[in-house]
């Protein structure tokens, strides 16, 4: 499964919002994270998801935002 054109949120030492970003799921786990225009070109998906800019939390199963 391939995200694309999302805001990918990454939580570590510093926390940051990765504007038009995408995240390759294979499996039920993340692969890779990355620009869009860079996975669209690594991972052929049929039928990606677009996420029109909405933020993706990788890995956050709390879907309310409840960090």
């Amino acid at each position: 499964m391939l995200i694309t054109h999302g805001k990918v949120i990454q939580w570590g030492q510093t926390n940051r919002i990765l504007d038009d970003h995408a995240i390759y799921i294979e499996d039920g786990i993340i692969k890779e994270i990355g620009p869009t225009e860079k996975l669209i070109l690594h991972h052929h998906d049929p039928s990606p998801i677009d996420a029109r800019g909405q933020f993706i939390l990788p890995g956050n199963i709390c879907a309310h935002t409840h960090f």
